[in-house]
């Protein structure tokens, strides 16, 4: 899937909304842009539109400061360059563990063996643990069944015995 093109903004117009932000007392344009969104009427329809093109383009990107790896650059650059170094070295449980004693353990670094290519990005929440939940869930409603069925043969056995 190819990564969308991040639209360009006008020379003129570049850091308005983020000024805009400041001078209101948000934390940084993100959190302008949600609250803005949130209560439209609130704002003049100019501040909204910024808000909306903040949140769309600049919020919902990997570009955006709310997106980012947590690493630092510099930190991410030295694991990019000891990985590209020990790849071929290191087994990648190895390579992990080192991995994960230089960073935050909230950036993943990714490295392909063939090309030497090394890339980073936020960890993402488990799939595992939204399936255990469904799993949890559908032992829950196995066990009613279960307990349903069972009072329901129950009362055939009942039945028949008279």
């Amino acid at each position: 899937m190819a990564e969308k093109e991040f639209p360009e903004i006008k020379e003129k117009n570049q850091g308005k909304f983020t000024a805009w932000a400041k001078k209101n007392g948000f934390k940084d344009a993100c959190s302008a842009a949600s609250a803005v969104m949130k209560s439209k009427k609130k704002y003049s329809s100019n501040v909204v539109k910024m808000a909306n093109y903040a949140k769309n383009f600049g919020c919902s990107t990997a570009k955006s400061p709310a997106k980012r790896s947590t690493d630092p650059p510099q930190i991410q650059a030295k694991i990019k360059k000891f990985i590209k170094q020990n790849m071929a070295n290191m087994t990648d449980k190895e390579l992990m563990k080192k991995v994960r004693s230089m960073s935050d353990n909230k950036t993943e670094y990714n490295w392909n063996t063939k090309t030497g290519q090394v890339e980073s990005h936020q960890v993402k929440k488990s799939p595992a643990k939204q399936t255990d939940k469904k799993i949890k869930k559908m032992e829950e409603k196995t066990k009613r069944i279960g307990i349903r069925q069972g009072e329901r043969t129950r009362r055939v056995e009942a039945r028949n015995k008279k």
